[in-house]
């Protein structure tokens, strides 16, 4: 049977059980949502490896084409992705 110790303790090094908490880990892709514009996305992401710029922009974040990691903008707004594998 293993028993957890309480969140305010897990993961504390210092001793300090009343220190704050990390907030937990979240993948950069599953931070974008429909509507973003292209410059958010890029906050979010950092700079592509390819754009393919026009009123439809393909940019990729890798050397796979439609394959790899993906996005698609039309008129600088998110419409769709492909996260990496």
């Amino acid at each position: 049977d293993l028993k957890m110790a309480p969140a305010s303790v897990a993961g504390n090094s210092s001793g300090d059980t009343q220190g704050s908490l990390k907030a937990p880990f979240v993948h950069p892709w599953k931070k974008l949502s429909v509507g973003m514009t292209y410059s958010n996305v890029i906050a979010i992401l950092g700079t592509p490896n390819k754009v393919n710029a026009g009123v439809i922009t393909e940019v990729f974040y890798s050397d796979r084409g439609f394959l790899g990691a993906h996005l698609t903008f039309s008129e600088n707004k998110l419409v769709s992705w492909t996260p990496p594998e």
